[in-house]
């Protein structure tokens, strides 16, 4: 389920809200790579903030926010494969170049949350493993307008 609204601010300064959540509480996930049942603590979610300000009739800037959250259990994580709730901060850039063609730029950045799993073996004793990591991305389009 996903809500959203976008309110022109100004003529030239808009702001744009989202929600969504995900309902995958109940999903059956199977086990992971531990024989361990992978569960869903609680309904993933997002919640996003954009700001758009226009310098110009051709050229506008964008920054961008969007807190997500997992709800995956400490079982549902395994070094293959695990869900951490994140935090991610964009910009973009819109050039007009024409009446037609406008060329878009972005950068991304997320941050995941760092999860720890513990773990007990007879032969290891007690230990754990931490599930960290941060990406980023950059991405360029060209859209060309028929109407």
């Amino acid at each position: 389920l996903s809500v959203g609204a976008d309110y022109k601010l100004t003529d030239a300064f808009s702001a744009q809200l989202s929600y969504t959540s995900y309902f995958d509480k109940n999903v059956n996930w199977g086990n992971n790579i531990y024989s361990q049942e992978r569960t869903i603590d609680g309904n993933s979610w997002e919640l996003a903030l954009g700001l758009q300000y226009s310098l110009s009739d051709n050229f506008a800037v964008s920054i961008g926010a969007l807190r997500m959250g997992t709800g995956a259990s400490e079982q549902y994580q395994s070094d293959f494969s695990y869900s951490n709730s994140t935090y991610t901060g964009a910009l973009g850039v819109e050039w007009k170049l024409s009446d037609n063609i406008t060329l878009d730029l972005g950068f991304m950045a997320t941050n995941y949350e760092s999860v720890d799993k513990g773990f007990t073996s007879e032969n290891f004793g007690s230990y754990s493993e931490n599930y960290d990591k941060a990406t980023y991305g950059f991405a360029f389009g060209i859209a060309y307008s028929i109407f």
